[in-house]
């Protein structure tokens, strides 16, 4: 799991880290777009090896700390054949099963008898390669002191985001079996609005016990995800982030991000901004990637670009990204200044809600999970 990242802010602020770059950066802003620029267009994939600075298709090669939320994947065993039904020999191409249907009783029919023989290794052989979120459907269905004793033996290698899969009753008993301390350490490595929603869903004394432990820096972010309403487009945005000036260049903004240790270890866009902080531009990932150095920022990026004010309603937000496509959309203050950003796996969640209230209404039944 990845340690949580700050927001990435070539500004002069006492809380984000300063760009360490070969070039010159200042805190100014220019408001002018004179001088001579090189053209914003894309290059053809023979042409895109820079004669003015080092190939920039390694950028941001680094493993990331974060198990990631998509499904894992199963590689078939070595003795299985790799000729195809046409004969041929694919030895270039591993085929990968996605066991979609998880048998959760199954696996833990097969904890149940692992926990009762003592087998502490076939307890975590059970569930080594599961997805966090069937990890955490196993520890839901485990009981009373058979969940305890798993949670138990996985503890020194539990993955925090465990924390935003289980329900309410596996939180208490993680809280017990792994103390306050361990508990807001692992909510310390969560994105700022995981680990919003893992708080919320705690009784009060809990979230109190809780906050007390996690480190000051961290703790401040939560609060302030929290003083939003339960609804709002705040208590969805992340604090990690890439925000660039808008007088910079191509090839400052790699150097940046190739300097910058603390970057978002998944981001998809880079928001542009003026001396004030106000979002001026958004540039997807990939279009800086494909344009040359000397190019300006400017001229590259999208000036038509959706902002999501942090007190609209998140359903609104579903709707506009529903509507437009998004994938990623800076949130802004009330003076217009960035703040974070929301991100559609987060919106993904908020559809799901709404669906499930939807549906809850239409049979009259009152709120619940339907998919516990």
């Amino acid at each position: 799991p990845k340690k949580k990242k700050k927001k990435s802010d070539p500004f002069a602020d006492p809380n984000v880290v300063e760009a360490r770059s070969d070039t010159d950066i200042s805190p100014e802003v220019s408001s002018s777009h004179s001088g001579d620029s090189s053209s914003g267009e894309r290059i053809p994939a023979d042409e895109r090896i820079d004669e003015d600075g080092p190939d920039d298709t390694d950028l941001l090669a680094k493993k990331s700390k974060k198990k990631s939320k998509k499904r894992k994947t199963k590689q078939p065993d070595a003795s299985e054949s790799s000729v195809d039904d046409d004969g041929s020999d694919d030895d270039g191409v591993d085929e990968v099963d996605i066991d979609i249907d998880i048998d959760i009783d199954a696996v833990v029919a097969e904890i149940d008898d692992a926990l009762e023989s003592g087998d502490t290794l076939g307890v975590r052989e059970s569930i080594e390669d599961l997805h966090i979120s069937d990890q955490a459907r196993v520890i839901d269905r485990l009981r009373g002191e058979d969940r305890i004793q798993f949670i138990q033996l996985i503890a020194e290698d539990l993955d925090p985001q465990i924390l935003t899969w289980v329900n309410e009753n596996a939180q208490e008993d993680l809280i017990e079996t792994l103390g306050a301390d361990k508990f807001a350490a692992a909510l310390s490595e969560l994105e700022t609005d995981d680990a919003v929603a893992v708080l919320e869903d705690l009784e009060a004394e809990d979230q109190a016990k809780i906050l007390a432990s996690v480190p000051s820096p961290d703790r401040a972010e939560i609060e302030e995800g929290q003083s939003y309403h339960a609804y709002s487009a705040g208590r969805l945005m992340q604090r990690d982030l890439v925000a660039i000036p808008d007088h910079w260049t191509i090839g400052e903004t790699i150097d940046h991000l190739r300097a910058t240790d603390d970057l978002p270890d998944d981001f998809y866009d880079l928001f542009v901004v003026d001396g004030a902080y106000h979002p001026v531009g958004q540039i997807p990932l990939s279009r800086m990637l494909r344009s040359r150095r000397p190019v300006k920022i400017i001229d590259v990026m999208d000036e038509e670009f959706r902002t999501i004010p942090v007190l609209m309603d998140q359903e609104e937000v579903a709707a506009l990204f529903r509507k437009y496509g998004l994938v990623s959309a800076a949130a802004v203050d009330p003076n217009d200044r960035l703040v974070g950003v929301i991100t559609v796996d987060d919106v993904v969640d908020v559809i799901d809600e709404e669906a499930e209230d939807d549906l809850l209404r239409l049979g009259g039944v009152a709120e619940a999970d339907v998919y516990d």
